[in-house]
C-alpha cells in the first residue's frame, strides 16, 4: 500500500546540502518534505513542497511522463560543487601571469586541447572527452564567469549559484522558479533531483518537486526471483493497477503504479551513468583558493 512514511521541513543537512554556521540558508528550507512510499517493494520517494499534495498526484505525474513520450525535451543539470577549478579546467596558458601564480599547477604551453573560442585558453588533458564534446557543438562553455565582491566563502558563492542571483535571502532555486512559472501544481515528476536530498537550485515555491537517490535505486526484489520470472512477476504486479477499485485510486497507486514509476525512471540509468563519468574526467590538481 502506499501512504505518507514522513512529514518534515526541509533544512540544512535535513534534505538540503549541510553548511556552516551563519552561512545563507540554502534554497529550499523551510519546504515540506513528504516521503512517499510507492506501494510495499519501490523504494521511497520524496516529495518536496507537498504540503497538501494527494498521494495519487505521483500517478498523475507518472502519467504525464509517460503521455509525454520520448520527444518531449527535458533539461539536464549537473552542479559540481567543489574541486573543478576553472584556471584548471580551461588554463590560460598563454598568460604570463598564469605561470607566475602558479608555477608548479600550471600547464605547459602546448598541453591540453586549444580551445576553439579563443586559443589563449586550454583544456585540461584530463577533459579531452569534454573538449571533444564541444568541438562537436555539444557542449557550451562560457568562461570567465563571476559576480562583483565576492567574499571568498564557499557556501555563499555556492548558494548565488544555486539561486541564479546575488541575493542571501533568497529561498528559490533557478530552476525552480522556472517549474513555478511554467508547471502544475499536481506532479511532482516535473523536476526531479537525483540524489538522497532536494537540490537547491530546483527549490520551488508554488509547484511541488521530487528526489530520489538514483534512478536504478528504485527497484522491486523477491527472495529467489530472477530473470524472466521476475519480468513476469513485475508484470503481473503491473496489471494490478488497471483492475477497477471503484473510485479508490489510492489502491491503484499501491498496487500498480510503483511498475510504472519504476519504467520511467529506469529509462534514466543509461543518462544517469554517463552523467556520473563527467566528473571522473575532471580530476584536476585541487589549488588554493577551490571550494
Amino acid at each position: 500500500m502506499s501512504g505518507c512514511r514522513e512529514h518534515t521541513l526541509a533544512s540544512a543537512g535535513r534534505g538540503l546540502p549541510a553548511i556552516e554556521p551563519g552561512m545563507p540558508a540554502p534554497a529550499g528550507t523551510g519546504l515540506d518534505r513528504r516521503q512517499f512510499l510507492l506501494g510495499t517493494l519501490g523504494l521511497a520517494l520524496a516529495v518536496y513542497g507537498a504540503g497538501a499534495l494527494r498521494p495519487e498526484a505521483i500517478a498523475d505525474g507518472i502519467a504525464a511522463a509517460r503521455a509525454a513520450g520520448p520527444s518531449r525535451r527535458v533539461l539536464v543539470s549537473v552542479f559540481l560543487d567543489g574541486g573543478a577549478d576553472s584556471l584548471s579546467l580551461l588554463a590560460p596558458t598563454g598568460d604570463p601571469l598564469y605561470r607566475k601564480l602558479r608555477p608548479k599547477l600550471a600547464l605547459g604551453p602546448e598541453q591540453g586541447v586549444a580551445f576553439a573560442e579563443d586559443d589563449r585558453l586550454r583544456w585540461h588533458p584530463s577533459l579531452a572527452p569534454l573538449a571533444a564534446l564541444h568541438g562537436e557543438g555539444k557542449v557550451g562553455v562560457m568562461p570567465g564567469i563571476g559576480y562583483d565582491h565576492p567574499n571568498q566563502s564557499h557556501f555563499t558563492s555556492r548558494h548565488f549559484w544555486e539561486v541564479g542571483a546575488l541575493d542571501e535571502r533568497l529561498a528559490t532555486g533557478w530552476l525552480g522558479r522556472y517549474l513555478d512559472r511554467h508547471g502544475t501544481l499536481d506532479n511532482p515528476l516535473q523536476g526531479l533531483a537525483l540524489d538522497w536530498g532536494l537540490q537547491p537550485a530546483l527549490a520551488t515555491k508554488r509547484v511541488p518537486v521530487a528526489s530520489i537517490d538514483g534512478p536504478d535505486r528504485f527497484d522491486f526484489w523477491a527472495r529467489g526471483v530472477w530473470g524472466e520470472v521476475e519480468e513476469r512477476m513485475l508484470d503481473a504486479i503491473g496489471k494490478l493497477g488497471a483492475l477497477p477499485t471503484h473510485g479508490d485510486q489510492g489502491l491503484r497507486l499501491g498496487a500498480g503504479e510503483p511498475v510504472t514509476l519504476s519504467g520511467v525512471l529506469s529509462k534514466l540509468a543509461e543518462a544517469t551513468a554517463i552523467l556520473v563519468a563527467l566528473p571522473l574526467a575532471l580530476r584536476v590538481p585541487r589549488t588554493a583558493g577551490t571550494g
